[in-house]
């Protein structure tokens, strides 16, 4: 059976390890064999080099951990009985080294016991002698590819973990936000994520998941908008069979799915009054009953709420219950408008286009000056994801290298979509001087969502004179 892990071939189809190992020839697998019997030892090292393996062998568990510590084994093979130090204390002190190493042990027919024992220490599988060459090699390959799953998982874990860098925190307003999240993510509290469409509230939720306690425990996401009053319920609380039409099985809700772990409950604005008191209720006792049941169910979850509405102002108009909305907002975290943070928006595009073409497998690499100059122009309406959704149109459409001014979605290149000077503002022939000054300083507001701060700093003039222009043209 041929090695499947060659990363280099040999272009002579020669076994390039014959007594001798040579890493500096040759990539591959790298084996290590541990045995006391030289015959044994040089007969199942003869069988893996045929195979195309890299190996290596040791007399003893002392040869072999010095091995181990000067060269990058991938699979440790060993009898069990060695001298001085058996084999079962080698393979956890191995182990300890390098936790994805992949081991298989060697026992006589009488010891599998021991072999058990060292399959706990963490040993792939076990065979017994004489071993049957083409069962070695089977065994090889599957504990190989164990070990390759494993790091890929590690690296995937990691990957995760280094999503926080989703989360562009330049600016002063998004590095106190995360300032806080590293705060809140070993405790239970509930948070309430505010803040306009697209802001990315829900990235925000999955980083306090992931850096908390409860990161390896259910993390259940429930969009309220998307469901019906009585489906919401259901979907919350779960049902019992036959608690209404259609209910032909028993249903658990989210909260009871999440139980021990985290819930993410988004646009919670959209929660009819009904079931609020409901929601009140499990989050102040961390009980509930199904929908149709009598059974009372204990869930310990932790609540993460997000909303584009002002919950002050609903509270205010009736339109949601002022004791949960104090219940919720034990932690507020507002996540501004990509408008508010243009300190921001240079990262978010140079990541966005990275992402962007690998995951379409272009060849875009960054963006034309003119094209940039144009996308920061913009006011960007739909926030971070429009701005990600724009770049991965833009990459996936690319004609170069480079984004350019042609590669930008028409309502981008159109003048009265984008924050700029007067002269990019269509003026009719005629208009006094103050109607143009009335025109520009309206345009930005709108386009800055009526920031005056940037409004004036774009413009290049005093706040006071900005206020004092607002009143002079009526603009509020």
């Amino acid at each position: 059976m041929p090695c499947p892990y060659t990363t280099r071939l040999n272009p002579d189809n020669a076994f390039p390890y014959d007594e001798q190992f040579s890493e500096d020839t040759w990539m591959k697998p790298l084996l290590l064999i541990v045995d006391d019997d030289s015959e044994v030892r040089k007969a199942l090292a003869r069988t893996m080099k045929r195979a195309g393996y890299g190996v290596i062998e040791a007399a003893d568990s002392g040869e072999a951990l010095e091995l181990l510590a000067e060269r990058p084994v991938e699979l440790l093979l060993t009898d069990l009985r060695l001298p001085t130090l058996d084999g079962i204390e080698l393979v956890r002190r191995a182990r300890e080294r390098d936790p994805l190493l992949a081991v298989i042990v060697l026992t006589g027919y009488g010891s599998v016991e021991s072999a058990v024992e060292a399959m706990r220490a963490g040993a792939h599988d076990y065979l017994t002698k004489p071993v049957n060459p083409e069962e070695l090699l089977i065994q090889t390959t599957r504990a190989l590819e164990t070990r390759r799953l494993r790091r890929d998982v590690d690296e995937l874990r990691a990957r995760l973990n280094e999503q926080d860098e989703k989360v562009v925190s330049v600016s002063p307003a998004m590095r106190r936000i995360m300032e806080t999240v590293e705060q809140l993510a070993s405790t239970s509290v509930t948070v309430l994520i505010g803040g306009p469409s697209g802001v990315g509230k829900e990235v925000i939720a999955d980083i306090i998941q992931r850096r908390g306690d409860r990161r390896d425990k259910p993390f259940v996401k429930l969009h309220c908008a998307a469901l019906a009053e009585g489906l919401l319920e259901s979907e919350l609380f779960g049902h019992e069979k036959g608690a209404f039409t259609g209910a032909i099985r028993q249903h658990r809700g989210a909260f009871e799915r999440a139980d021990g772990g985290t819930l993410f409950l988004d646009e919670i604005g959209e929660i009819p009054l009904a079931t609020q008191v409901k929601l009140l209720r499990v989050l102040q006792d961390q009980r509930f009953e199904r929908v149709g049941g009598e059974k009372t169910i204990q869930a310990d979850v932790r609540l993460i709420a997000a909303t584009n509405k002002d919950l002050a102002k609903a509270v205010e108009v009736g339109e949601f219950r002022d004791d949960l909305y104090y219940r919720l907002k034990v932690v507020r975290l507002m996540v501004p408008p990509l408008a508010e943070r243009p300190e921001d928006m240079v990262p978010l595009i140079a990541r966005f286009v990275e992402e962007s073409a690998r995951r379409h497998k272009r060849p875009v690499s960054g963006v034309e000056r003119e094209a940039l100059d144009q996308l920061l122009r913009y006011s960007w309406p739909g926030n971070v994801r429009e701005l990600k959704n724009t770049i991965e149109g833009m990459v996936a459409l690319a004609r170069g290298k480079e984004l350019t001014i042609a590669d930008l979605p028409p309502e981008l290149r159109e003048s009265d979509n984008a924050i700029g000077s007067a002269g990019e503002i269509r003026v009719p022939v005629g208009w006094k001087m103050e109607q143009i000054e009335r025109e520009v300083i309206r345009k930005t507001l709108q386009k800055l969502n009526g920031n005056r701060t940037k409004t004036a700093d774009l413009l290049g003039i005093g706040l006071r004179t900005l206020h004092r222009k607002i009143k002079e043209f009526e603009l509020n």
